[in-house]
């Protein structure tokens, strides 16, 4: 008996890796960096400059924690008016992207005496972050986690299309994203840089 063929995987359009690397080699020289594009079309890597590499998440981790609080508006566990550090879910969620506030997603992360950390790496782990970690003081991920949230995201894979937090991520994040790094992508990958994250 034969077994049925499994489709390979999408493969990228072309592999960028090797011109990424050669543009950024100068920029990051003697530097750990990492780097994830990825098709947003079909989900498959165009540039993996190791995207496996664990490092300090910086701001990063408040797409993890945007995630789990929209996650707990979609259960039913709270609504965007439950009140957060002062504030309602909803404000909290926009000074957190909006300004780069810390207090906010400290606040979700030190519910029920902290473990807040251990259910969104739980939640991060579940969408396929395998290396995001968060811990008191000690946040982690990688550019591949990373590519792989804002591909879900993208594709509409999680959170609903009429979620406040859609909005306030394609207001805010995305747009600063184009203006600081658009010049950067398009040398990249030419015209087609919409097409990526």
């Amino acid at each position: 008996m034969f077994k049925a063929a499994v489709p390979a995987p999408a493969q990228p359009e072309r592999d960028l890796t090797a011109q990424a690397s050669a543009a950024l080699a100068g920029v990051f020289s003697g530097a750990r960096y990492s780097v994830s594009v990825v098709d947003l079309s079909n989900a498959g890597t165009l540039v993996d400059i190791d995207s496996s590499q664990v490092f300090a998440s910086a701001s990063t981790y408040k797409l993890f924690v945007a995630h789990s609080m929209v996650t707990a508006v979609e259960l039913g566990e709270m609504t965007w008016d439950s009140p957060l550090n002062g504030m309602t879910l909803q404000q909290c969620l926009t000074t957190m992207i909006v300004d780069s506030d810390n207090e906010c997603p400290k606040a979700w992360l030190m519910r029920d005496n902290g473990a807040g950390y251990d259910k969104v790496t739980q939640q991060a782990n579940a969408l396929g972050a395998k290396n995001t970690t968060l811990h008191y003081l000690d946040v982690r991920t990688t550019s591949a986690d990373l590519a792989l949230i804002l591909t879900k995201l993208y594709r509409g894979e999680i959170w609903n299309d009429d979620d406040y937090s859609i909005d306030i991520l394609n207001q805010y994040i995305l747009r600063d994203m184009y203006a600081q790094y658009g010049t950067v992508a398009s040398k990249l990958i030419k015209d087609d840089w919409v097409r990526y994250a």
